[in-house]
């Protein structure tokens, strides 16, 4: 294999597909990146760690085509300090060797064959879904801060996602909150699927979706037990998490009769200045006293002292008073892009729901904090 392409190309498709490289596995090949030259003009690089997998496509001048496999730990390091200058890579014929030439500069890389990297799967045109980037970003962003991080709650530990004609719901909750997203698509599937993908997966698919320079439209398809994402160029596959997700939609309350409307940036700088005292002691506790016109927060520790702070609101009502995780609190409101925001309630032990008040696609809901 021998290639010559721009450095500016070789290290935008390398930090395309870098993040999928496995790190310290017992399987040497997949700590490097596949370089496949068996296109007349384009390079294609790839990487997994056996859960994700990545691979992009870098224009370049093929001089003769083949497949090597370059450990991704010394390229990382090498390509980023490149002078900007066209790069020639060239593979020796025992296939253990790849050299890279770029002005002055000589790398000799050990490397291996890529008979044993694995195939990584590929869009299935006969069940393809249709969602625009900008509208999957926001849906993972919206609601994979509500996913857990606790490992032992293996099916909390991603995205719900429920593909339906015309419409996708992604979902994610641990346990004390829970976020839900809904969007329209394109569908050639009516049958519908549900899945759930890993937080480590989706925040590298915000990662590619964010690297698109405009609104495209990204494919998805279900391959039994993989999701695979064509955006572009790129192509983004993930291994799902295995398991029966909890039913959300039991716990979500209907019988709200409180509505508290407030200014979502005055609200969320007075909760932030409010449990600065609580945060330091990792308490992370903010009560709010609601009352008509007003909500007062307070936060308190023992060995710090306490803070208030009142908000006016909207609010026409009993009196109520409820405690909420500021960090809970202050992550969900940062996710709403509307300048007011809704807080329902029914009382002090029942869960409070966020919504904007001119979009229904979007909520959080919140669970209270026992006093």
């Amino acid at each position: 294999m021998h290639l010559v392409c721009t450095k500016e190309n070789l290290l935008k498709g390398f930090q395309t597909v870098n993040k999928a490289v496995a790190t310290k596995s017992l399987l040497p090949i997949i700590n490097n990146v596949l370089f496949d030259c068996t296109e007349e003009g384009k390079l294609k690089l790839s990487a997994t760690d056996l859960e994700m997998g990545v691979e992009t496509y870098v224009d370049c001048q093929v001089l003769s085509s083949g497949k090597i496999t370059i450990p991704a730990r010394a390229l990382n390091d090498i390509i980023s300090k490149l002078p900007n200058s066209d790069v020639d890579l060239h593979v020796n014929d025992s296939l253990t060797e790849t050299t890279l030439k770029c002005s002055k500069s000589k790398f000799n890389l050990k490397s291996i064959v890529s008979d044993d990297f694995p195939q990584l799967p590929q869009i299935s045109e006969d069940n393809c879904l249709y969602i625009s980037s900008s509208a999957l970003s926001q849906g993972i962003k919206k609601t994979i801060f509500a996913s857990s991080t606790d490992t032992s709650k293996n099916v909390l530990n991603g995205i719900r996602f429920i593909f339906s004609s015309g419409k996708v719901e992604m979902a994610a909750t641990d346990g004390y909150r829970l976020a839900v997203s809904k969007t329209h698509i394109e569908s050639e599937n009516d049958q519908g699927f549900a899945v759930i993908v890993p937080s480590k997966s989706m925040n590298e698919l915000v990662r590619l979706l964010g690297s698109t320079k405009e609104d495209t439209t990204v494919t998805v398809s279900y391959l039994s037990n993989q999701l695979v994402f064509k955006i572009d160029e790129k192509i983004m596959s993930t291994r799902l998490v295995e398991g029966q997700y909890p039913d959300y939609n039991r716990i979500i309350p209907t019988n709200l009769d409180k509505d508290v409307i407030f200014n979502k940036d005055e609200f969320l700088s007075a909760v932030d200045r409010v449990s600065a005292i609580s945060s330091i002691d990792k308490v992370n506790i903010i009560k709010l006293e609601i009352t008509s016109g007003q909500i007062v927060l307070s936060s308190s520790t023992p060995e710090l002292g306490q803070s208030t702070e009142s908000v006016d609101v909207d609010y026409q009502g009993d009196s109520l008073e409820i405690n909420f995780n500021a960090r809970f609190f202050m992550e969900a409101i940062k996710n709403f892009d509307s300048e007011k925001l809704k807080l329902s309630l029914a009382g002090s032990l029942n869960p409070g729901i966020l919504k904007s008040l001119d979009d229904d696609n979007y909520f959080c809901m919140i669970m209270p904090i026992r006093s």
